[in-house]
């Protein structure tokens, strides 16, 4: 995801947006103060993982989250399968603004609940641009984190402020919950077993010769885990443009390599980056021998293409809402502590558009609950998708339209620059699922039983679904899309 933030010509005049009560001030003054303060103590002391803090998945809210169920694996054939999925942000802007105290249980479980709730929004927003109604791919914890760093500099009780607050569904937490929530989200990724499977990095670049709170610094190293580096956007633009590229290329294992596609603008003054990869193994393994070349996807009854299914037979959570008329299929990655929830419609035609009506975290709940374990054959494409998006419009029409005004954005948080604004905000993200069979040595397989035996679930993915990724120790949705027309995998 990439932001751009730039500088208003100095004549220009800036219209404040309205100022809160005093209280609210007050308020706002007393948060930040408990951040920087917190800031300074703890710079040296030894980290705490999320890990050490307690039981991963008791911190979730269990009103959206199934609980997972420790199965059997049956299993068909033995090989390894993988999903690989990419996605960066990158943001131009000027940030500085400091973080809080450390409040695992509590203040964990409202972070994951607001993230829910503004995937869902985000989600319906993207539907409305054009195109929306064919494949949309996005990281919401990418585009959240990245917003969050903006949130830490935008002037306390600004309309700026407001807006972000409102969007990010922060309402009932406080500055210093915020970010001490999510600096216990990235160290659970820094977690061992998260090393070769998921990669969060964040990066900070600011112009030469700008000044940024030194508060703001201090709390991005310890909150965001972020240090600044310095390019010179105003000189040597295509120069910053291959830095910054570069940067993401390395930490997306060489998938992204083309996130700014063309140099910020000479008058950028900072550049925000989020880069997440994951690449997970799957818990209960597909066997390529297994995968039929020629499967079908019906793009609806009119439209449908070749595609290779992949073909397994495992104990699986499955579950049914007559409300939403959707299926849903859990398929674990290792060690379960990531999944991959697959949503589909029963229509071919108005199914998709149905479920999406009716979607909320109301009815995703509902539809969770219903997971029990099934034995469940399964059919699911081997496919890629890759998504680019300009994030302005969406987010506009959730309300957050200052921080692109530059008479109206303040960031005083980071600096006291007042003229600082963001430009752009683009995001991308690649999407890869299939068997490798490379490894089936290491599979696991037990119970063998042939294929459709008497009162087995099918759950053939031959028509456009949605589908969530979801991360259980944090309760943070990794990715989330809509796949209407894949693109096959045919090597």
């Amino acid at each position: 995801m990439k932001v751009n933030a730039r500088v208003a010509p100095a004549n220009r005049s800036r219209r404040l947006g309205r100022v809160g009560s005093e209280r609210e001030r007050k308020r706002g003054r007393e948060e930040r103060g408990a951040i920087v303060a917190h800031s300074r103590r703890t710079r040296g002391q030894s980290k705490c993982s999320l890990a050490q803090r307690g039981s991963s998945r008791s911190s979730l809210p269990a009103r959206l989250v199934p609980s997972p169920r420790p199965s059997q694996v049956h299993a068909e054939a033995g090989g390894m399968g993988w999903c690989r999925l990419v996605s960066t942000a990158a943001l131009l802007v000027h940030v500085a603004s400091p973080q809080s105290s450390l409040a695992y249980g509590t203040n964990v479980q409202r972070l994951s609940r607001a993230h829910f709730e503004f995937t869902l929004d985000l989600y319906r927003h993207l539907m409305e641009a054009p195109g929306g109604r064919d494949n949309v791919l996005f990281s919401p914890y990418s585009i959240y984190n990245v917003l969050s760093m903006l949130f830490l500099g935008a002037g306390a009780s600004s309309d700026t402020s407001r807006q972000l607050r409102q969007a990010l569904h922060y309402t009932n937490m406080s500055y210093a919950e915020v970010h001490n929530a999510f600096k216990l989200v990235l160290e659970n990724f820094q977690d061992s077993y998260y090393n070769d499977t998921v990669q969060v990095a964040n990066g900070v670049f600011r112009q030469q010769g700008v000044g940024v709170s030194s508060y703001y610094e201090r709390a991005l190293e310890e909150f965001y885990k972020t240090r600044m580096d310095e390019l010179d956007f105003a000189g040597d633009q295509e120069s910053t443009r291959t830095f910054i590229n570069d940067w993401v290329s390395q930490r997306t294992g060489h998938r992204i390599q083309q996130l700014l596609t063309k140099p910020p603008a000479a008058d950028t003054q900072l550049v925000l980056v989020n880069a997440l990869s994951m690449r997970a193994r799957w818990l209960f393994s597909f066997d390529e021998a297994h995968t039929f070349a020629k499967g079908l996807f019906y793009i609806n009854s009119q439209r449908r293409f070749e595609i290779p299914m992949m073909i397994g037979k495992f104990k699986l959570p499955l579950g049914y809402s007559q409300d939403l008329e959707c299926r849903v299929l859990e398929i674990p990655f290792k060690d379960r502590r990531i999944s991959l929830f697959i949503l589909l419609p029963d229509d071919l035609d108005r199914g998709l558009a149905r479920l999406e009506e009716h979607m909320s975290s109301d009815t995703i709940k509902a539809l969770f609950s219903t997971l029990k374990d099934e034995m469940v054959n399964i059919r699911l494409p081997r496919f890629r998708v890759s998504q680019s998006a300009n994030l302005v419009e969406a987010l506009v029409r959730m309300g957050v339209a200052d921080i692109f005004s530059a008479s109206k954005a303040d960031f005083s948080g980071m600096s006291d620059d007042r003229s600082i604004h963001i430009s752009d905000i683009a995001h991308k993200t690649i999407l890869e699922i299939r068997e490798s069979g490379a490894d089936a040595a290491s599979a696991t397989a037990t119970g063998l039983e042939r294929i459709g035996s008497f009162g087995d679930k099918y759950f053939e993915v031959d028509h456009p679904f949605l589908f969530f990724i979801w991360d259980y120790r944090s309760g943070i949705v990794l990715f989330m899309g809509r796949v209407a027309d894949p693109t096959p995998i045919t090597e």
